[in-house]
């Protein structure tokens, strides 16, 4: 695990870890969900970890697209203030192909620096309470999609400047569901930074009393 401490990588595939110090001692054998996770953070063949031998690191990964970054750190102008309903739409699009076409990646980056100039501008000229919670809740789920594209080219500090943003939006959309699952993605962000652990709690807390917040939360807990 060179570059990364066994804390991180634990946190970010979602296992503790002495759980994770178990797995790599031969004491516990993970279940195949677990295993996809490890190859995916390692960035290693899913064989490799069935392998007795060393698995070797990737030596290049994709990088984000100049354009993105632009867009994201505010170098590039031209977004359009759209109708919410049109302005999730888009979202939902980039999201279905993400997470369902096999060159998620490819596909999905060319539409990324329109969609977060047009998002951030739809989110600053929105004045009507309804539309403007709307258009701020696909900031926060656009946000979400570009943690894990930033995660993906290698981009770690972008991936926690998008992370910090979905958060922003949800809260601001008052949105508990939202406002939890940014929690989740912003401690995982910060577990990859260095002394980032108390923070990450300390995220991970307020996500934690975001879903107390939830409609019926006080149901499922009797």
């Amino acid at each position: 695990m060179t570059g990364r401490s066994q804390a991180v990588v634990a946190g970010l595939c979602g296992v503790t870890e002495r759980y994770l110090s178990l797995i790599e001692n031969g004491h516990r054998t993970p279940s195949s969900d677990v295993l996809v996770r490890l190859a995916r953070e390692l960035a290693v063949p899913l064989a490799a970890l069935l392998s007795d031998e060393m698995p070797q690191s990737r030596t290049t990964a994709p990088t984000a697209d100049e354009g993105v970054v632009r867009a994201l750190l505010g170098g590039v102008q031209g977004g359009q203030v759209l109708r919410p309903r049109v302005l999730r739409a888009r979202v939902e699009a980039a999201w279905h192909t993400w997470q369902t076409s096999a060159a998620r990646y490819t596909e999905t980056e060319p539409r990324l620096s329109q969609l977060i100039l047009d998002t951030e501008a739809t989110t600053r000229g929105t004045t009507e309470a309804p539309d403007r919670r709307q258009a701020l809740r696909s900031a926060a789920d656009l946000y979400s999609l570009l943690r894990s594209y930033c995660r993906r080219a290698g981009c770690l500090d972008l991936a926690l400047l998008v992370a910090d943003r979905s958060r922003r939006a949800a809260e601001d959309a008052d949105d508990v569901i939202r406002r939890a699952a940014a929690a989740w993605n912003l401690g995982h962000c910060l577990l990859s930074q260095q002394d980032g652990s108390e923070a990450a709690i300390g995220v991970a807390r307020a996500g934690i009393a975001a879903l107390d917040e939830a409609p019926g939360a006080s149901t499922v807990r009797r």
